[in-house]
């Protein structure tokens, strides 16, 4: 007899960091598509271009340091 209810929610517990935010877009992960995003490249872009951060506060955001 099977008594679940099929309608209960089941709990997953995160294990793993998470690597995309949006503060952090790009991981570390150079494999990652990520790093293959024009939109997300174009963003950090628009960011540099409106003074929001500089050249190399980008490209630590690039390599996720």
């Amino acid at each position: 007899m099977n008594t679940s209810n099929p309608t209960t929610p089941i709990k997953i517990l995160m294990e793993d960091p998470i690597l995309h935010t949006d503060s952090t877009p790009f991981c570390r992960d150079m494999t990652c598509p990520c790093h293959n995003d024009e939109e997300l490249k174009r963003d950090l872009i628009s960011r540099i271009e409106r003074g929001e951060i500089d050249g190399a506060e980008a490209l630590n955001i690039y390599w996720a340091q």
